[in-house]
């Protein structure tokens, strides 16, 4: 088992600027194994369940939090072996595995859609 924490920024309706919100991330298995792999800042695709957590902080104060169950992880380099940008179509002589096609060719590699609300 393998705990971290994901920062996400999120943008907000009536303001410029995004804000930072931290995800717990509880993984098991190869994924836990991948997760505890990874260095610091990597950035990351998860895939898995959400839930809240509460609890009661030092001071008495009851507060809650985000948690994902993570039943699938995709790092940049899964992505770009080698973490290296694309090579101008045409010249490429890389060709992509599985999860590189399930990333860059599913709804999974599209992160600028509007949520539906």
């Amino acid at each position: 088992m393998t705990v971290a924490s994901c920062a996400v920024n999120l943008e907000c309706r009536g303001s410029d600027e995004p804000e930072t919100e931290w995800i717990g991330l509880c993984a098991f298995g190869k994924q836990a194994e991948a997760l505890a792999a990874l260095p610091d800042n990597s950035m990351i695709s998860a895939i898995g369940r959400i839930q809240i957590n509460k609890w009661t902080g030092a001071n008495g104060e009851e507060r809650r939090g985000l948690q994902m169950i993570v039943d699938q992880i995709v790092t940049a380099k899964s992505v770009r072996p080698g973490g290296g940008r694309k090579k101008a179509a045409g010249k490429a002589d890389h060709k992509p595995g599985p999860t590189e096609y399930a990333v860059a060719g599913g709804a999974a590699g599209d992160f600028n859609d509007e949520v539906p609300f």
